[in-house]
């Protein structure tokens, strides 16, 4: 009833406070702290994530953007 989800989120947000909470290691997805970057078959970067290897098509180093390049946006009637 309303009783016990008020009694649960008393109890969440005390163990919280106390820094008694801990994440499942059962439920936890494995963690790769080098995992590597690939942009068209070159390896670019690593990165912490959950794949052991991620593939991109797009990156900071050959994105327009980030290289400092450009271009004219057409707009119609002042939207994009």
């Amino acid at each position: 009833t309303d009783e016990g989800v008020c009694l649960y989120f008393t109890c969440d947000v005390q163990a919280r406070q106390a820094g008694t909470m801990r994440a499942q290691a059962d439920k936890q997805p494995q963690w790769f702290e080098e995992a590597k970057v690939f942009c068209n078959g070159e390896e670019v970067m690593t990165v912490g994530g959950t794949q052991a290897e991620y593939v991109v098509d797009i990156w900071s180093g050959n994105h327009p953007f980030f290289q400092g390049r450009s271009s004219a946006i057409m707009t119609d009637a002042g939207q994009v």
